[in-house]
């Protein structure tokens, strides 16, 4: 890649598109994966349609993708064929989707498991500390 006084790129080869192809790849590849596995949950399991947090991970792993889909694209027309000096600034865009999407999915499934009201993991103040003993079994 050649850069300006500016630190903006000037050129970049075609190859430059293998960075953003092989990462959008994978990222499918993981989303056909979870639309599989959800699919053949639904299918197995008759009272899975009772438990919204399956369906908020695949909703969100679905437009996830499709974000970074669409970064990925961007990112790498504008290195190859739009080039221009604003085309780094687009890497910048595609680092904070990642950091957007990401964040977003975890925080969705936490939400969605606070409003659920896990009984299993009781609060601390629930939690009697004189009758816990810690050794092994």
């Amino acid at each position: 890649m050649h850069f300006d006084e500016l630190c903006l790129v000037t050129f970049a080869p075609k190859s430059i598109i293998v960075a953003w192809v092989v990462p959008a790849g994978f990222e499918a590849l993981l989303s056909t994966l979870v639309i599989y596995k959800f699919l053949q949950n639904i299918q197995d399991l008759p009272g899975l349609s009772t438990q919204p947090i399956l369906y908020v991970f695949t909703r969100d792993a679905v437009w996830a993708f499709l974000l970074m889909l669409a970064s990925a694209i961007v990112t790498a027309l504008s290195y190859t064929v739009f080039p221009s000096g604003l085309s780094g600034s687009f890497y910048f865009w595609n680092i904070s989707l990642s950091s957007f999407a990401g964040s977003h999915v975890l925080l969705n499934l936490r939400q969605v498991g606070a409003n659920a009201g896990d009984l299993s993991s009781p609060s601390l103040s629930e939690l009697d500390f004189d009758r816990m003993h810690f050794a092994p079994q």
